[in-house]
């Protein structure tokens, strides 16, 4: 067992040496990697603090006292894993909320959340959004770092076209295959604008009617 501990700690506040501050009062927090070397970083002694998200505390441990984000938004720390449990029931909100404003939240059968596609900042959950039109469409809708990525799955050969022919000249990243269409949105606004357009779309072109035995 590697029991290796950082050097530039010279006043620990744990017993196991991986936290504590250095002989210019910095406080060091490290931790072992997977593979087994030491990453250190400086961070804020927080044990005297209680985060906002939960009003609870930091224990006096390295794992512990890793767990913390600075809020620009509040101006003060907060645990890093109620910080992203916060953005990821913002993102659960801003799915509907966009949904809502494009006139496709009523035509939902069901919001099945996924991982994150991307590997972003904060990796929230991403989206795949069953609709009530024939062929069973899907949308597969996420954040990425600084547009949404929306691809609209099962569509018919008219319905691609279509969406193609409204979107195509977009000044953004998209693609199209068989029987998707996917693209970025680099605003809310363009996000409602792509899902208002897939709706007019599944409403008013034909799609083959599913073979009932």
């Amino acid at each position: 067992m590697n029991d290796e501990r950082p050097e530039i700690i010279t006043h620990p506040i744990t017993s196991d040496g991986m936290c504590g501050y250095d002989d210019r009062q910095q406080f060091w927090v490290y931790w072992r990697e997977p593979h087994g070397s030491l990453t250190g970083t400086l961070m804020a002694d927080l044990r005297q603090h209680k985060c906002l998200l939960c009003t609870k505390g930091w224990e006096t441990t390295a794992t512990a006292l890793r767990d913390q984000y600075f809020s620009r938004e509040t101006e003060q720390h907060v645990h890093k894993s109620c910080y992203i449990r916060y953005l990821n029931f913002r993102e659960h909100a801003r799915l509907r909320d966009l949904f809502g404003k494009s006139g496709l939240y009523d035509h939902i059968e069901k919001i099945v959340p996924k991982p994150n596609q991307y590997g972003g900042a904060w990796n929230t959950d991403w989206f795949d959004v069953h609709l009530k039109f024939p062929m069973k469409p899907f949308i597969e809708f996420g954040a990425r770092k600084r547009v949404d990525a929306i691809t609209i799955n099962r569509l018919s050969t008219p319905q691609r076209d279509a969406i193609w022919g409204k979107l195509g000249e977009e000044n953004t990243t998209k693609e199209h295959s068989s029987d998707s269409f996917m693209i970025h949105a680099h605003s809310h606004e363009d996000v409602v604008r792509y899902l208002s357009t897939f709706l007019g779309v599944l409403s008013n072109t034909p799609a083959p009617v599913p073979v009932t035995a």
